[in-house]
């Protein structure tokens, strides 16, 4: 976990495509947004996890999907595979982080979903059985990570 505590409550506010500090904190709690904050000092700091999710609702909000809805299907979201296959991205031992959710139906995915896939093909094949809005995380990640080192 060496990038674990990054981003700042601003950054990850603006990749979920909020206007305000006040409306992403108003938002989260209403429907409760699956972000991991930690204090850090005076200020809460976020995980390349949390970037995840972020870019995970600002592609949700895109599309039209209200923050309650989305809010619902990041819910199937397994966030330790996430964490794991971030860690494992970002240390190098991983080729991609894909986050499948499910389109619309959240009672057509299989018994043990987690919603993150580790390779394009594993993505694809999955995208393949069920309805699924896929969305490449890992690029946005390392992106980022690029800038921050």
């Amino acid at each position: 976990m060496g990038y674990f505590m990054n981003w700042t409550q601003a950054q990850i506010m603006r990749e979920a495509g909020f206007q305000t500090k006040a409306q992403f904190s108003n938002e989260s709690h209403r429907h409760h947004l699956p972000f991991r904050p930690k204090k850090r000092g005076v200020e809460n700091r976020f995980s390349a996890s949390d970037l995840a999710v972020a870019t995970i609702l600002r592609r949700l909000r895109g599309f039209g999907v209200p923050t309650s809805r989305a809010a619902e299907l990041l819910q199937t979201l397994d966030r330790d595979a996430l964490d794991v296959a971030v860690d494992a991205l970002t240390d190098g031992r991983g080729e991609a982080v894909i986050v499948g959710i499910a389109a619309y139906d959240l009672d057509l995915l299989p018994q043990g979903w987690t919603g993150v896939f580790t390779s394009a093909a594993a993505a694809a094949a999955a995208h393949v059985e069920s309805d699924l809005i896929l969305v490449d995380v890992g690029t946005k990640i390392m992106d980022e990570l690029e800038g921050l080192a």
